[in-house]
């Protein structure tokens, strides 16, 4: 290998790394944005706000960077697992202050919602980031 393909070679490693992270903080933007649909919207709005929310912040978060192929894959399952984390975590409280039950049945429709929250936020983000990458 001579020198200069071992110079491209590191370049094209820096450059993977760099762009995992740049699509990692950019699918967190679309996190900040689809939380924010599901809390600070008007109540008139809320409904359709909060269920397009994944796909408006993975849109945003691709335009912002440029997204293509796995990278709009990135954004949508930086989006998903961040959303499935806020249900988690509203579920934990619920719990803990003593609204919801802490039986079996319970635990297991929390954790199907849980994943029925990750898919479908996955699914909308990566969608609404294969859109806004392309303009």
């Amino acid at each position: 290998m001579t020198e200069n393909s071992q110079h491209a070679a590191g370049a094209a490693t820096f450059s993977a790394e760099t762009s995992l992270a740049q699509d990692i903080r950019a699918g967190l933007l679309g996190l900040a944005i689809a939380v924010g649909c599901l809390f600070l919207i008007i109540p008139v709005v809320h409904t359709f706000a909060a269920m397009s929310g994944p796909a408006v912040g993975g849109f945003f978060a691709a335009a912002r960077v440029q997204a293509r192929g796995r990278h709009a894959v990135t954004i949508g399952l930086t989006i998903g697992v961040g959303e499935a984390i806020v249900a988690w975590t509203i579920a934990g409280v619920l719990m803990a202050i003593g609204v919801v039950g802490r039986d079996t049945t319970t635990l297991l429709i929390v954790g199907g919602l849980d994943l029925l929250v990750f898919l479908y936020s996955s699914a909308l983000g990566t969608l609404g980031a294969f859109f806004g990458g392309r303009g």
